[in-house]
């Protein structure tokens, strides 16, 4: 839980790296100033056991998961944010620019959330990416 936070403090603008795993502070590293359209792209291309992080989507189909594989939901009350200038600024209408990815906490700041994740993808199909454990009492079959 605390990784996940000081993860998403550094598009945040925070510099505090020192319990991150040695390849995601690379990475920082690459990015400069992190932005999360970023990690959206980091995300989108990066497919081995480097990753960090639970991707869902909307569309059934996504994830080779018309091949009849089961199908979950997960249910979760969720604030949304985008970041200007290192502060969270909040979408109550959600995110409108498939070009920009939201913050998507649990809780109205960082340092209260449980739960964090990024939306991004096409408005239509969004991909949802968590970057904390998903508690099984928010996830269901489906349908």
């Amino acid at each position: 839980m605390e990784g996940a936070r000081t993860f998403m403090g550094a598009f945040l603008g925070g510099r505090e790296t020192s319990r991150l795993p040695a390849h995601v502070v690379g990475q920082i590293g690459k990015w400069g100033n992190p932005k999360l359209r970023d990690l959206s792209q980091h995300i989108k291309y990066t497919k081995d056991k480097s990753t960090v992080w639970v991707s869902t989507a909307l569309n059934t189909e996504a994830g080779g998961q018309s091949s009849g594989a089961p199908l979950h939901k997960i249910s979760a009350h969720l604030y949304e944010f985008e970041i200007v200038d290192n502060r969270l600024v909040p979408l109550p209408d959600g995110r409108r620019n498939a070009l920009k990815p939201s913050l998507l906490p649990d809780a109205p700041t960082l340092e209260a959330s449980n739960l964090i994740a990024l939306n991004h993808g096409p408005l239509h199909d969004a991909e949802i990416s968590f970057f904390t454990p998903i508690p099984l009492s928010m996830v269901e079959s489906y349908p």
